[in-house]
């Protein structure tokens, strides 16, 4: 009788754990992320030339869709998935301008999901599409100084079914760069709305935090 070798043994036990993790979550984070201060950091990187380099000045955009836990630490990695195929890229490319982004989502957080690679990047899709973008920031252009309140204001009066418990603000903040000495010391990064598994508005849980504080922030144009 032939027996498996100890290793290949682990190894199943291993991925069957990993396997078992998916789909143990409490609720989905859409993290919708401010398009035109991820280009100012990082925009110089080539894979970031169809976000940051093309004509279209682009608002905001899915950053991703996370698996969220109560009380505990949020699920990451939890089964290996094939990368996505091309023409399914090219399909969501319009919500999430980045191919590298989709497919590290897609690995990190959509393996966590219990579903298959259409089935989350269509529940992203359709929750993106859900939302109504507040006027003022539809089209970047010049750069804006307001407060986290009234952008969080501005989402919940465009999006009735929202909640203030389902809005959550983050901000950057470098105090040490010139590039931010006569200027606010935040800027608006993301908006991250909390959804139960279904897709329905819900509050966030406590690991979901806000940090831009109550002063002065600002959102960077493109101009």
């Amino acid at each position: 009788m032939r027996t498996v070798p100890s290793c290949l043994l682990v190894l199943a036990l291993a991925l069957a754990a990993l396997v078992a993790r998916a789909d143990d979550f409490d609720y989905y984070v859409l993290s919708l992320s401010w398009s035109p201060q991820y280009c100012f950091e990082t925009g110089d990187r080539l894979d970031n030339r169809l976000q940051c380099r093309s004509e279209r000045r682009y608002g905001f955009i899915v950053h991703g869709l996370w698996p969220q836990r109560e009380g505990a630490p949020s699920p990451d990695g939890c089964a290996a998935v094939a990368p996505l195929p091309e023409a399914t890229v090219e399909r969501y490319l319009p919500m999430m301008p980045s191919a590298g982004l989709m497919q590290h989502e897609w690995r990190k957080h959509g393996s966590c999901s219990g579903l298959s690679a259409g089935a989350y990047l269509d529940l992203a899709e359709n929750l993106y599409a859900d939302i109504s973008i507040p006027e003022p920031y539809r089209k970047p252009g010049e750069t804006q100084r307001t407060t986290a309140q009234a952008v969080e204001t501005a989402f919940l009066e465009a999006n009735p079914a929202l909640t203030p418990e389902a809005v959550v603000p983050v901000c950057r903040y470098r105090p040490g760069k010139s590039t931010y000495r006569d200027g606010p010391r935040q800027w608006l990064d993301e908006i991250r709305i909390c959804y139960t598994k279904d897709g329905k508005p819900r509050a966030c849980g406590a690991g979901v935090n806000a940090n831009c504080g109550r002063g002065e922030i600002g959102v960077r144009g493109t101009n």
